[in-house]
């Protein structure tokens, strides 16, 4: 079992890699989402709390940390948040 499954409530789930593409899609669709948070030098940035939050919780597709993910299952995130986001623009 990987570390970040022992401390769940206190594991942040939300951390990315910058690298990946998928992972910059999500951050894109949190700003998309209004899942912001003000930053002193960036202006506002996407809420990675709120994003660790919901891929704990039984609203997530996956419920697994996004470093954890297999390609398959950050694809089920992915249209999930781009669900939302058709949703709130609607």
């Amino acid at each position: 079992m990987s570390q970040t499954f022992k401390n769940k409530e206190t594991t942040n789930w939300a951390l990315f890699d910058k690298k990946n593409k998928a992972h910059m899609n999500i951050l894109s669709l949190l700003r998309q989402l209004e899942w912001t948070k003000p930053h002193d030098r960036y202006g506002e940035v996407a809420d990675l709390k709120r994003l660790s939050n919901w891929l704990k919780s039984e609203k997530s597709p996956v419920n697994k940390p996004l470093m954890d993910l297999e390609k398959h299952e950050v694809s089920k995130i992915i249209c999930a948040l781009e669900a939302m986001t058709e949703k709130k623009h609607s």
